[in-house]
């Protein structure tokens, strides 16, 4: 049985590989045609050439040994204009045959020059698809043509003084190509300039370009120094024909570019010096310079000038102004420099500054500064207060010979020994001696003064006095040199002692002074104020000070009320002169009898607000204000009176008249009276 089942499946194996080896050996294969590739040539150079029209053929294989059914055909149309369409194709392909595909080609002559691509698919029942490629490879000669030019721009920086130069000049390069593939004739090339004196000229540039070639032009241009700054645009022409095809020209076409130019005005900044060696600079005597600061190219401003300090202490030296806010072309501004060594710089010590002046458009420049600190010269002190010594009083002759010899002693030993001496000590010293010298000085004029009973002339050099003696006794305090403490305690103790004898002359002239008219009491209280206070008398320099003010208050209340008196009175004035009054020969005269009462009236009222405006001023002491309303008053009188002289005259004039016109009326009446008595008796007579 087993070997039965063996046999059975032996034989159904048989039959299965009989079964799949005919099957295999009955199914179509499709195999395709090569990729066909055509070339394709135009000469449009002269005019346009026809299109390419063509039929290519493609071939289909059936490498099976059964019939192949083809269920369709299609072609892709590769774009711009070209179409591809199928003109033949097979229905089916025999077993180890082939069909034959023929395709439709279409190309205008307009197509780009290029390659294109169409593809062929072709699709069957039993052997799947497939594709092939119709590739078309396009040459175009085309008409010469001027390439494009684009627009061009070209900066001149006016780097040179506007004063020295007419022009500043520059050029741009442009290349003109011909894409084209026959000869380009360049007939013309106009530049239009862009205005502001701007000018263009173009040169250099060849007739034709060759097939593919190209050539230069060089566009000049010539920019006057008077040009504004900013973009001008301006444009070149270019005018072209085309090669015929016999050698003569045709198509005329003109193309344009545009050509910016852009002016820039130049700026630059110089100073005056670079380096300042002050040199030997005397403490507490101050040394003075400048720099100049100069645009000098004469187009634009400098904007924005800061002056800082780089490097160099921050005392001694001064730098003003710090900033400006701009200098004008071809002008200059100044900085100026102060260099001030006080008491506490170093003698003999060399200081060096370095500054910047930077601005916001033209850069920056540096300039130095070197200086060295040496012991003041006091030779004209010593001078001062050598002439003093021989004054007839006591206390200024001691007082100058004291001083005299403080400061000699300690200018010989700052100049013997310099860094070892203290430098406060000569600072001290030296302010000590001028305040003597001032001192004595002032001292003299109020003295003389003061003997003249001139207390005003007295009151400045006074205060110049006492001011010198409170340095002097501020700066004795500071003396701790033994070998000078001594004597400048005298110098101290006589300044003190010498002022305040005079002090209190001219305190007791203000203080008899203070209740008179209120600007001379105002005055005298505030003086009376600052000699208090200098007397270091607190209290009465307060209670004088209140016064003042008072009397201030005062005096400015009497003087608005006499000039608001005054003006009312000379407003009352005018429209009496407008109103009653006529203009005869450049005088005003009352004419008309009915307003003399009103004219005396208002008159009378102006005399008196002059009179109370005279009084007002004289309490307030305003005495040149006194004298001009008296003045005014006078001249008030005057016109009145000449007014009611005038008027009486018209007057007698109008009685006359009047007497007259009566006399006339009466001998009139009377003539008639007669004659109408006359004519009554002829009447009853007859």
């Amino acid at each position: 049985m087993s070997k039965i089942n063996n046999y059975i499946r032996f034989l159904i194996l048989i039959l299965i590989f009989v079964i799949f080896t005919g099957s295999s050996y009955a199914a179509p294969i499709l195999r395709l045609d090569d990729d066909q590739t055509v070339n394709i040539n135009f000469d449009n150079r002269f005019s346009q050439a026809s299109s390419h029209s063509s039929i290519r053929t493609f071939y289909i294989y059936n490498d099976g040994n059964t019939s192949m059914t083809i269920s369709s055909v299609t072609v892709s149309n590769p774009g711009n204009g070209i179409t591809m369409s199928v003109y033949s194709s097979p229905g089916s392909v025999s077993a180890g045959g082939y069909g034959i595909v023929q395709i439709s080609v279409n190309v205008p002559s307009s197509v780009p020059a290029g390659t294109y691509t169409g593809v062929i698919s072709v699709n069957t029942l039993s052997a799947g698809s497939g594709t092939m490629k119709l590739i078309l490879n396009v040459k175009t000669l085309i008409p010469a043509e001027l390439g494009s030019i684009g627009d061009r721009s070209t900066m001149i920086k006016f780097d040179r003084p506007r004063r020295d130069v007419i022009n500043f000049p520059g050029n741009i390069d442009i290349s003109l190509s011909n894409i084209g593939d026959s000869v380009l004739y360049i007939d013309s090339i106009y530049a239009y300039d862009p205005g502001n004196g701007i000018d263009f000229t173009v040169s250099g540039y060849s007739s034709s370009i060759s097939p593919r070639g190209s050539t230069m032009v060089r566009l000049s241009i010539i920019a006057p120094s008077s040009a504004r700054e900013g973009t001008f645009n301006g444009k070149i022409s270019i005018t072209t024909s085309k090669e015929g095809r016999y050698g003569g020209k045709y198509g005329t076409k003109t193309a344009e570019a545009g050509i910016s130019v852009i002016i820039e005005h130049g700026i630059n900044m110089e100073i005056s010096r670079s380096s300042i060696p002050f040199g030997d600079t005397e403490l507490l005597n101050p040394k003075e310079d400048y720099i100049d600061i100069t645009e000098t190219l004469g187009y634009k401003s400098i904007n924005n000038i800061k002056i800082n300090r780089i490097s160099g202490s921050i005392k001694w030296l001064s730098v003003s102004p710090d900033s400006l806010s701009n200098i004008n072309p071809y002008g200059s501004d100044r900085i100026y420099l102060k260099l001030l060594y006080e008491g506490d710089a170093n003698l003999y010590q060399k200081d060096e500054w370095t500054y910047t002046i930077s601005t916001s458009n033209a850069g920056s420049k540096s300039f130095k500064i070197a200086a060295t600190n040496v012991p003041p010269d006091v030779k004209p002190t010593l001078e001062k207060l050598s002439n003093q010594k021989y004054s007839t009083n006591d206390n200024s002759r001691e007082i100058a010979e004291k001083a005299y010899k403080s400061l000699k002693y300690a200018d010989d030993n700052a100049r013997a020994n310099t860094y070892t001496y203290r430098r406060d000590e000569l600072i001290s010293l030296i302010a000590i001696a001028n305040s003597a010298v001032n001192l004595l000085d002032s001292y003299a004029m109020a003295e003389a003064s003061i003997n003249k009973g001139e207390y005003d002339n007295a009151y400045e050099p006074l205060m110049k006095g006492a001011v010198s003696a409170k340095i002097i006794n501020t700066y004795a305090e500071k003396i701790t040199d033994y070998n000078v403490k001594k004597d400048i305690d005298i110098v101290s103790e006589k300044s003190s002692n010498l002022m305040n004898i005079l002090m209190e002359k001219e305190t007791n002239y203000y203080e008899s002074k203070k209740d008179s008219n209120l600007l001379e009491s105002m005055i005298a209280n505030e003086r009376l104020s600052e000699l208090w206070g200098i007397l270091d008398n607190e209290e009465k320099r307060q209670n004088s000070g209140k016064l003042a003010k008072e009397k201030f208050e005062q005096h400015n209340y009497y003087v608005d009320s006499a000039k608001n008196i005054t003006l009312g009175a000379e407003s009352l004035r005018r429209d009496v002169q407008d109103t009653y009054l006529s203009k005869w020969g450049g005088m005003y005269i009352l004419i008309n009898p009915f307003y003399y009462s009103k004219v005396s009236q208002e008159y009378d009222f102006i005399k008196s607000g002059y009179t109370e405006a005279i009084q007002n001023y004289d309490i307030a002491g305003e005495k040149e204000m006194l004298k001009i309303t008296n003045e005014g008053l006078n001249n008030i009188e005057s016109e009145y009176n000449r007014i009611n002289s005038t008027f009486f005259v018209f007057t007698g004039f109008y009685s006359m008249l009047f007497i007259g016109i009566l006399s006339r009326s009466t001998k009139a009446m009377m003539a008639y009276v007669r004659d109408t008595s006359e004519t009554r008796m002829g009447n009853n007579f007859l």
